[in-house]
């Protein structure tokens, strides 16, 4: 094997293995449902204002605050003050909003990833 095919099989190993780090560490972001029910921490399958606002996520989940306060009126279709998941779902479905959008909206920043999404969110919009 002379120098330039051994750097060739070199450099195709780091791209697999990249590329496959890269889609597990996208694999490992929660779905929108869990981040909801994270942040319900009364487990009682309503989610507060309080909760929204008092919701600590680190750098985690950066995207779901801004993602509730400014849809949170919209989804609470019975105006009791509360979104369960049922409001969630008939809100995001009226939007059009598919799941993977709203997961990706959630987790906006997380791993790096905002470029990618972003492009994820273009190309689901076509």
């Amino acid at each position: 094997m002379n120098r330039k095919t051994l750097s060739m099989a070199v450099l195709s190993i780091f791209f697999v293995t990249g590329a496959y780090a890269a889609e597990e560490s996208f694999k490992r972001i929660d779905p929108w449902t869990v981040i909801i029910k994270r942040a319900d921490t009364n487990n009682d399958g309503k989610l507060t204002p309080a909760e929204i606002i008092n919701f600590k996520h680190s750098d985690r989940y950066t995207g779901f605050q801004p993602f509730m306060a400014s849809h949170f009126p919209k989804f609470d279709f019975n105006k009791d003050g509360v979104l369960t998941i049922e409001e969630c779902r008939r809100g995001m479905k009226q939007l059009d909003y598919t799941d993977s959008q709203v997961t990706r909206e959630f987790n906006r920043d997380y791993y790096g990833f905002r470029a990618l999404l972003e492009e994820e969110i273009e190309r689901d919009a076509r």
